[in-house]
């Protein structure tokens, strides 16, 4: 999945974040939405209301065969429309012939669909419905991954664009990096593990969020560590709290990506083998966390609820929240 993030991101990209279809909100209310406010509704090539095409609710179970789906976001239309089809290019010639890409036309400046006569697409090949344009609420799925996207009160207000490729493998290539993940005890971590997930902590909650806290607080020697790597180089990390540490249940913290690897889907993908870690190994059936106000949508994403007022901590926002293993 590194070498499809890595390619959307390289042709500009702001976010490429792999999720699997369970994380994508499917409503077929968005058909109401193009129905009556999009001008373009039945008449523009690439808009599933044409005829013949299938409904929302008759797409979903379609998408839900797929294994993977990247999440691809950029200020610019065309940005996000040349990054999704690149990318469902490249895993079609890497044996994912089924995949299939997602995004708002910008390839031209009038689509034929909307002229007099309602002519034929000039670019069937690279051409694709939009995001929301099959069931599916946008607005809803990015927020719970903590991605930008807001309602324009203005027409010159800054855009969001989002597309999305659908895909069955997420295997390795040639030519990708090798992202791996593992899980220590303390006592278990070489020197060099700890110096670098300290450090990694260090840049980030004390310099990067200029903030002086006492980050080694004596809780890590009896704590899980579960560390990701890049090639072999340490870029994020997470740590999991026994039960009476600092809440009654267990606990995950630390939550931390280096900044050149954010935007990917790490730290959604670290936390949810923590959780899994939690609730298969440690049979644990709830876990609480202190969370910043800003990232609650990831969170919030995996089944937290937040369960308490907002409050500051080392002078940022803070709210706790806590995810039930035992609910689907």
């Amino acid at each position: 999945m590194d070498k499809y993030i890595n390619l959307a991101l390289s042709l500009g990209a702001t976010n490429a974040v792999a999720v699997t279809p369970n994380d994508i909100v499917f409503d077929g209310r968005t058909l109401l939405k193009c129905m009556f406010g999009c001008s373009d509704w039945g008449r523009g090539c690439t808009c599933p209301s044409r005829g013949n095409f299938l409904k929302p609710w008759e797409l979903e179970p379609l998408l839900r065969k797929y294994k993977f789906v990247l999440i691809i976001h950029s200020p610019d239309k065309k940005i996000a429309q040349k990054a999704s089809y690149a990318v469902e290019k490249e895993a079609y010639f890497d044996g994912d012939v089924m995949v299939f890409s997602m995004s708002d036309c910008a390839i031209c400046a009038t689509c034929a669909g909307k002229e007099k006569d309602g002519g034929a697409c000039r670019d069937v090949k690279r051409a694709r419905p939009a995001f929301h344009s099959v069931g599916i609420d946008v607005f809803a799925t990015v927020k719970k991954l903590g991605l930008p996207l807001e309602a324009l009160r203005e027409e010159g207000e800054d855009q969001n664009w989002y597309a999305a490729v659908w895909l069955n493998e997420a295997s390795q290539h040639k030519g990708e990096r090798h992202m791996t993940y593992t899980l220590k005890k303390f006592d278990e971590l070489t020197n060099l593990e700890v110096y670098d997930m300290l450090k990694l902590r260090q840049d980030t909650f004390i310099i990067e969020q200029d903030c002086i806290y006492p980050d080694i607080d004596n809780n890590d020697e009896n704590a899980y560590h579960l560390l990701a790597f890049d090639d072999g180089k340490m870029i994020g990390c997470v740590r999991i709290l026994n039960r009476g540490v600092t809440f009654e249940e267990n606990s995950i913290g630390r939550v931390v990506t280096a900044e050149s690897h954010r935007g990917r889907g790490i730290a959604l993908e670290m936390m949810r083998q923590a959780m899994d870690f939690i609730r298969d190994e440690l049979n644990e059936t709830h876990i609480k966390i202190s969370a910043q106000s800003y990232i609650v949508p990831l969170y919030a994403a995996l089944g937290f609820e937040i369960v308490s007022e907002e409050y500051l901590e080392d002078d940022i926002p803070h709210v706790d929240m806590l995810c039930d293993l035992t609910k689907e």
